[in-house]
């Protein structure tokens, strides 16, 4: 397995941050897998590797690993020394705090991809993949995002409008390259720890119908994925969370997606959908805080 190593290195005190990249093959198409803008989602690099591992074919193949070093050394979603969310500063700038001038950094890279995969986890949560499709840039480079996505196969395709339904998640690498003209979509994936096999395989399997349907040859087999928008079933209270459907189960409106075990008085209250749809995440059994996410449902929408 030939590979070639680069460095993206950062001012930083105590020491430089760096950023290890390895590059397989060379040509085209050049495609990216990208890990760790979040220290603590770890499952990319992971799979990316993975798929590094068994790399053969025409093009160049790119893995970033770990993309935010110092938050991986800390296991924290933002950058220790800034307390900056790297995902949402995109295109950053030469100067500024460390998170801007690693988004510039990891941004001008990129930049120069035909297609840049970012991965992301939700920790201790259970899921499938999940294609997140933003809906940014010229109108023909989101529909041929939107065909990559399809020959992933993911379970499900998140459609996000950054502009309309979701502000917060602004100012993505995503979002960036999109509006740069460059091929990109966000994948969520299994937390590394309830990794399996056939995951690895799927993942492995989806990126090659990816560089084929890079060089043009067509997908025959493909079944679009169902399109969704999410919305979060929310803890009420702190306390043990018990899940009470699967991943995939239809459940509908006011369906009980678990129980929270309150800490203090040891009663017990349902957590319920708050529309009906499949469940597409649920947190395994766990502590949670008030506010966070136990179950994500889809709201299936119609075929583009």
């Amino acid at each position: 397995m030939k590979f070639k190593k680069k460095t993206l290195i950062l001012n930083n005190k105590p020491k430089p941050a760096r950023v290890d990249i390895f590059e397989f093959g060379s040509g085209a198409p050049r495609v990216a897998i990208l890990n760790g803008l979040h220290g603590l989602e770890r499952s990319g690099g992971y799979l990316g590797l993975a798929y590094a591992r068994q790399f053969k074919r025409q093009g160049l193949l790119s893995v970033i690993p770990f993309a935010n070093p110092t938050s991986r050394d800390q296991n924290t979603r933002l950058t220790p020394e800034d307390r900056v969310d790297l995902n949402r500063v995109f295109p950053g700038a030469n100067s500024g705090t460390l998170s801007i001038r690693l988004a510039r950094k990891l941004f001008d890279y990129l930049k120069t991809f035909d297609l840049v995969i970012d991965i992301h986890n939700f920790p201790k949560m259970d899921m499938p993949f999940v294609g997140a499709w933003i809906t940014q840039g010229p109108e023909k480079l989101q529909q041929r995002t939107l065909r990559l996505i399809q020959s992933f196969r993911p379970e499900y395709i998140w459609k996000l409008d950054t502009r309309r339904d979701e502000k917060n998640k602004a100012g993505s690498l995503v979002e960036a390259l999109l509006n740069s003209g460059v091929a990109a979509f966000s994948l969520e994936a299994p937390d590394i720890e309830l990794i399996k096999p056939r995951h690895v395989t799927g993942f492995i399997n989806g990126v090659e119908r990816i560089f084929r349907s890079l060089n043009n040859s067509r997908d025959t087999k493909s079944q679009n994925p169902k399109l969704i928008t999410r919305i979060p079933a929310l803890a009420p209270i702190s306390g043990f969370f018990v899940p009470q459907v699967r991943i995939g189960q239809m459940i509908s409106k006011n369906q009980p997606v678990g129980n929270l075990i309150n800490m203090e008085n040891l009663k017990t209250e349902t957590i319920r959908s708050p529309i009906g749809g499949p469940a597409v995440f649920v947190l395994k059994k766990t502590l949670v805080k008030v506010g966070d996410r136990v179950a994500i449902i889809g709201n299936v929408l119609k075929e583009e």
